[in-house]
C-alpha cells in the first residue's frame, strides 16, 4: 500500500510540474510509439574475462513522450519508455526457454528544436532519467524527427541512446551498467 501512495504521488507531483513547466512553451506535442532496443549490460569486474564480460538482449518498447518547444528554440521532453526485455535461459544444452522481463524508465530531457516551415521539425536533447526494476540511474541522449502532414497530425520517429548504472554501490549492482540503444516510430500530436 505504502508503494502504491508513494508512486500516485510520484505521479501527481510529475504531472503538475510538466503543466506548469509546459506554459510558456508554443508548441505541445504528444507521441505514443513503439520500436525496438538492443540492451547491452556490461559488467566491469575482474573476474569476468572477455568472454562473459558481456550479455547482448533484445526488447520491445512502447514509448510516450510529452515534448514542450519552440518552433526553433529550447526544448523540453518526458519520455516514459517501457521495454519488454527478451532474455533467453539455457534450462539444459538442448532446451532453452524465452522470458519476457519488463522495465521502466523515466527521462526528463532538455534540448533544441529546430524547425523548417511548420512540416519538418529536428529534436536533440539529453537530460537524467530512473529505470526501474533494479533503480538505474540513466543519462539520454535523444534526437526526433518529426514530419507533419498538416498543421496537428505528422509522424515522430525517436533514436536514444541511455547510459544507465547504480547510483548507490553494492556488493550486487556495483559493477554492472547497461548501454540502451532505442529506435522507436509513431503518429505525433500537436495540442
Amino acid at each position: 500500500m505504502v508503494k502504491l501512495k508513494e508512486t500516485i504521488l510520484f505521479v501527481f507531483i510529475v504531472f503538475n510540474f510538466s503543466r506548469l513547466y509546459a506554459a510558456g512553451f508554443k508548441e505541445h506535442i504528444l507521441s505514443p510509439k513503439i520500436g525496438g532496443a538492443w540492451i547491452v549490460p556490461i559488467h566491469n569486474m575482474d573476474t569476468y574475462d572477455n568472454t562473459d564480460n558481456v550479455a547482448h538482449s533484445g526488447a520491445g518498447i512502447i514509448n510516450f513522450d510529452a515534448l514542450f518547444n519552440h518552433k526553433c528554440g529550447f526544448s523540453f521532453i518526458i519520455s516514459n519508455n517501457f521495454y519488454l526485455l527478451f532474455e533467453k535461459n539455457y534450462l539444459e544444452e538442448s532446451i532453452s526457454k524465452i522470458t519476457v522481463f519488463p522495465i521502466y524508465s523515466l527521462t526528463f530531457l532538455f534540448g533544441y528544436t529546430y524547425g523548417i516551415d511548420n512540416t519538418f521539425e529536428f529534436t536533440i536533447a539529453s537530460g537524467l532519467g530512473v529505470l526501474s526494476t533494479i533503480w538505474f540511474l540513466n543519462f539520454p541522449l535523444q534526437i526526433n524527427f518529426a514530419k507533419y502532414f498538416n498543421h496537428k497530425y505528422g509522424l515522430y520517429i525517436s533514436i536514444m541512446e541511455n547510459f544507465c548504472f547504480p547510483p548507490i554501490k553494492d556488493e550486487d549492482y556495483s559493477s554492472l551498467y547497461f548501454n540502451v540503444f532505442n529506435i522507436s516510430l509513431g503518429p505525433c500530436f500537436r495540442l
